[in-house]
């Protein structure tokens, strides 16, 4: 870049004034005064210009001397170190500063970082360079591009090792619960006496003559029956007399007379042919004079018909329609224990005379079924005192294990420890019949 003179008066340009500027003018340094440097001569203003590369320069010079201290005000200013913030003097202006003449070049430097103008100028016969910065060019904004992140890859976990397979044998279910025997059903004693139960068993039991035995318990109801000689002929017996008890009252029959009854404590008295008499607990009587048949029942579970066969009874007993087990107690006793409903009917031990195989026992301090050899410990725990003993009161002065009168005893497993009674011994009623 060259300048022409020819355009320019001539006039002598001195270097810049060195001076102190205020803190003000600084653009870029310390807030303090210092000494500029010796000024550098200013650029010619577009007037004096005729290259558009120098115009523009010259612009940009002249903005920034103008706002920023170091640089003179005018169409000319000097560049002292004050122009970065050091503070100077602004340079003469162009009316003030004559030459004779200037001549001069320029050439831009171009780097990443911005670019230079590297000047030289010749002002009477001085040659002097001079480096200007230009602003670095605007840069775009810069855009973030969001990088994306990678997932962790999830690291393989190794199944669990298998468990064994344990085939385990099958269960059976348990029993299905046993019914009771169903209402309706029967059972029996006759002759010499022949038992035959609940369920269909048969079996005997001899018993010794003048004894009692109990026939049948459960809870308020009791039958006992007195076991005789029968004619006079050893080893055989037969049932004489029965007593049943109703709650409070009591029914006595005794073959070849008419039965008595005894209700509520009154005393005894003999039965008249078809009348009902109605015992306790909702229990009725009825003597049937023509067939010689009394019949009992307790008004919810039972219903006994004694029959006068001329020489001895015979015992017939229905289950009513309520069931053995209305009141929660299963019934015991010779007869009895036949209606437990396990579907297995009671057969005797061949030859046996006293219902071994078939009756239960308290044996070594546990209920079992009797066995052949038993004999005598039947006929001791099913002996009881009279025609009334609802305790079964043994020969021996225990409790029979298997009387539910009360209901004290384990009726459901009918088991139960001798000596279970509530009183121990019970003695004969004032008012027994003769």
């Amino acid at each position: 870049m060259s300048f022409n003179p020819a355009m320019m008066q001539p006039q002598m340009m001195p270097f810049g004034q060195p001076g102190f500027g205020m803190p003000q003018a600084g653009g870029f340094g310390p807030q303090m005064p210092m000494p500029g440097m010796p000024g550098i001569p200013g650029m010619p203003s577009m007037s004096g210009m005729s290259d558009p590369l120098v115009t523009n320069i010259t612009n940009i010079l002249n903005m920034v001397g103008s706002s920023q201290g170091g640089f003179g005000q005018g169409d000319f200013g000097g560049f002292g170190q004050g122009g970065f913030g050091m503070g100077g003097f602004p340079g003469m202006p162009f009316n003030q500063m004559p030459f004779n003449q200037m001549n001069g070049h320029s050439q831009i430097q171009m780097s990443p970082f911005g670019s230079v103008i590297n000047s030289s100028f010749s002002m009477n016969g001085f040659n002097m360079p001079m480096q200007m910065p230009i602003m670095p060019p605007q840069q775009p904004p810069v855009q973030f591009i969001p990088v994306p992140v990678p997932m962790p890859m999830p690291m393989p976990v190794a199944p669990p090792p298998p468990q064994p397979v344990v085939i385990r044998r099958p269960v059976a279910p348990p029993p299905p619960p046993v019914d009771p025997i169903a209402p309706g059903s029967d059972a029996e004693v006759w002759g010499d006496p022949h038992f035959v139960g609940f369920d269909g068993g048969k079996y005997d039991v001899m018993g010794e003559n003048g004894n009692v035995y109990n026939i049948l318990s459960d809870k308020g109801f009791q039958y006992n029956a007195q076991f005789d000689q029968w004619k006079g002929k050893k080893g055989m017996t037969i049932v004489s007399k029965a007593g049943l008890t109703v709650g409070s009252s009591k029914v006595q029959f005794e073959y070849g007379k008419t039965p008595k009854v005894n209700i509520n404590g009154e005393g005894f008295q003999e039965m008249k042919h078809g009348e009902t008499y109605k015992l306790d607990d909702g229990g009725t009587a009825k003597w049937d004079a023509k067939k010689k048949v009394l019949t009992v029942a307790d008004g919810e579970e039972y219903s006994v018909d004694l029959i006068d066969r001329g020489d001895h009874l015979d015992h017939k007993v229905k289950i009513g329609k309520k069931g053995v087990n209305a009141d929660g107690v299963m019934p015991h006793g010779l007869l009895g224990q036949t209606a437990d409903g396990d579907g297995k009917a009671r057969k005797g031990v061949k030859g046996s005379k006293q219902g071994e195989g078939v009756v239960d026992i308290v044996k070594d301090g546990k209920t079992q079924t009797s066995k052949k050899g038993d004999a005598d410990i039947i006929v001791r725990q099913y002996r009881v005192l009279s025609l009334w003993d609802t305790q079964g009161t043994t020969i021996d002065n225990q409790d029979n294990a298997f009387m539910r009168f009360h209901d004290n005893r384990n009726f459901n497993a009918f088991v139960g420890p001798v000596g279970a009674g509530l009183q121990g011994d019970v003695k004969e009623p004032e008012n027994k019949a003769a």
